[in-house]
């Protein structure tokens, strides 16, 4: 059987259990979720041979690293309502709504200093005084999001 010793490192944090060496060699571990770092491992292998008259049961230890590496999670938000609605001939009335996105974050706990900004698309658009007819134009200026108050 094989033993893994921590050396540097913490268990408890980069791994949901202790990362183990099977006999057949494959090495078994699970990160925990956004956690990243490293830990040093001492392993020795044992056989059941035994130790009596000045017999050897382990191998010389050799040293295994553990590097988890950080990686861009992608970053996320919720909209207080899928449907706004507004009445026509409000032209030239600026319309907003505060709060419209909730819950914006940056991904990870170590991400919250990344730049946030949201792309709002027109993604299709009936006119109904000329029906089935797409208009870019039906806003005088495009719907946008501030990523810091949600704000629409």
């Amino acid at each position: 059987t094989f033993a893994l010793e921590l050396v540097q490192g913490t268990d408890g944090v980069l791994f949901e259990d202790v990362p183990s060496l099977s006999p057949n060699g494959t090495l078994r571990f699970a990160t925990r979720r956004d956690m990243w770092g490293e830990a040093r491992y001492t392993v020795v292998l044992y056989d059941s041979g035994g130790v009596l008259r000045g017999g050897l049961n382990e191998s010389a230890p050799a040293e295994l690293t553990l590097l988890v590496t950080s990686v861009n999670d992608p970053p996320s938000f919720a909209l207080r309502s899928p449907l706004v609605t507004v009445r026509q001939n409000t032209a030239g009335v600026p319309a907003g709504l505060g709060g419209f996105a909730l819950n914006i974050s940056a991904g990870a706990h170590n991400e919250g200093s990344q730049y946030l900004s949201f792309e709002v698309a027109l993604s299709s658009q009936t006119v109904f005084a000329n029906s089935s007819l797409t208009n870019p134009s039906l806003f005088s200026s495009p719907p946008s999001l501030d990523p810091a108050t949600g704000d629409l």
